[in-house]
């Protein structure tokens, strides 16, 4: 079985060579004002994306599991100090492993104390100072830890009215270098109460400057995690409010790709929402919007589902250093020849798989439900993996399992 290696951040990788060729209304690219590629992407002409032109191999890390230390899911990890770091936001819960998956403890501070929280809406984590950040929407604090679980600081009120706009509404964040954090709202906003953008706050709530602000309203949509890590210490930016993609290097926000989506988008519909703003797009209508992303290795990565009145779902692979694009469906191989696995099926039996926000470089992180193991409608590759990963184990002791972290390593 092949365990975690190497997990600690290394230099940016190269962007892979890939051997496909520009598919579905490829990216026959005009350039925007900034320099930006626009691709334009047709979800209905799906291909097989032929993984292992971009994938190299899959490595597996088993986490230690108990029944009194039990992930629900994996919303966010972090390489630390030679320990992993695994939020779970349903669990409320930050878990530290070593780097063989071993636990080591937990920070778990539930309750109404000055320094507990009563909601994990946001989780970021502070490699230069040994730090998680808690954001807890309920109470409106912010809580800094260290890694032995002692609180070092508790900002209440945070991200209240500033004097600025109400920025109180952090539905993801994370740290900066500097010390201070990047959040971003991506629900709705409207009028001198906006709430919708990328903007800088310190830790003591303090108001800093707007990255970028939009000013309408729009159906709310999907994943609420829009932050994500990049190679080279930047972090990526997906706004559901249009269709690029942003990097942020601490200082400046630069477009990466602008994608030119045939059929409708959630920025279609901006302005039409029902009184709540938490209106999804109308049954009567269909509308794709990103359900994730992943910036890595000189890739885009991003998952498209159209919600509505016609479910569909599809992936696109840009290399940006090439500009070359493949849009459809995964074959699950990689260029090692062992098929890795999808996060789940869904209703529909179709593999999904969305990658966990990880400051690995060069490498796409997912998370493998213990379902997923045992799921018959694996291809034989992927229940050879599966047989693999759990070997020696009864169904009972895989379903009571933590879920397996699987590193894709993207080819140099």
């Amino acid at each position: 079985m092949k365990h975690l290696r190497f997990l600690l951040p290394c230099a940016l990788l190269p962007a892979a060579a890939l051997l496909f060729l520009s598919s579905c209304g490829g990216s026959s690219a005009t350039t925007a004002d900034d320099g930006a590629p626009i691709v334009r992407i047709d979800p209905t002409r799906l291909e097989t994306i032929h993984t292992a032109d971009f994938i190299e191999s899959a490595d597996y890390l088993i986490l230690e599991s108990t029944p009194e230390l039990m992930i629900r899911q994996v919303d966010r990890l972090c390489v630390m100090d030679s320990l992993l770091l695994v939020a779970d936001y349903a669990s409320r819960s930050v878990f530290i492993f070593d780097r063989e998956g071993r636990y080591r403890s937990r920070i778990s501070r539930i309750g109404r104390s000055r320094e507990e929280y009563v909601s994990m809406n946001a989780v970021a984590f502070d490699t230069l100072r040994s730090e998680v950040l808690v954001h807890d929407i309920m109470t409106e604090k912010l809580l800094v830890y260290g890694l032995d679980g002692t609180c070092r600081s508790v900002t209440e009120g945070f991200g209240r009215n500033t004097g600025y706009v109400c920025t109180a509404y952090v539905r993801d964040m994370h740290a900066l270098a500097s010390g201070n954090v990047i959040c971003c709202e991506t629900l709705h906003g409207s009028g001198t109460d906006n709430r919708d953008g990328l903007w800088e706050m310190t830790r003591q709530g303090e108001f800093v400057r707007w990255i970028r602000q939009f000013d309408f309203v729009h159906p709310a949509a999907g994943n609420d995690r829009k932050l994500t890590w990049m190679d080279g210490g930047r972090i990526a930016w997906w706004p559901i409010e249009a269709n690029d993609d942003f990097a942020f290097d601490g200082e400046r926000l630069e477009r990466l790709v602008s994608y030119d989506v045939a059929g409708p988008t959630f920025i279609d519909y901006i302005g039409e929402s029902n009184t709540e703003y938490y209106a999804d797009i109308p049954n009567q209508k269909s509308a794709y919007a990103r359900e994730m992303t992943q910036i890595k290795g000189g890739y885009d990565f991003t998952c498209w589902i159209c919600f509505g009145r016609n479910f569909a779902i599809c992936y696109s692979f840009y290399d940006m250093k090439r500009n070359r694009l493949a849009v459809g469906r995964p074959d699950w191989t990689t260029a090692s020849g062992e098929d890795f696995l999808p996060t789940l099926y869904n209703y529909q039996q179709l593999p999904l798989i969305f990658p966990v926000d990880a400051n690995i470089e060069g490498t796409i992180v997912v998370s493998v439900s213990p379902a997923t193991l045992l799921d018959s409608h694996l291809p034989p590759g992927g229940q050879a993996t599966a047989r693999r990963l759990t070997a020696g184990l009864s169904d009972a002791q895989v379903e009571n399992m933590n879920p397996i972290l699987q590193l894709l390593r993207l080819k140099r």
